[in-house]
């Protein structure tokens, strides 16, 4: 059985990292785009 627990808890452990990969490349896709809209704004 602690087997299992360890692969159980390496498996979390995966989607914790890759959920955390897709947040961090949300953020910089969103840091982004603001950053052009604000350089585009300050164009005028």
């Amino acid at each position: 059985m602690q087997v299992f627990k360890k692969v159980d808890n390496l498996l979390q452990q995966k989607d914790y990292v890759v959920n955390n990969k897709i947040i961090i490349i949300a953020m910089v896709d969103h840091m982004t785009k603001i950053t052009q809209q604000w350089k585009m704004d300050r164009s005028y």
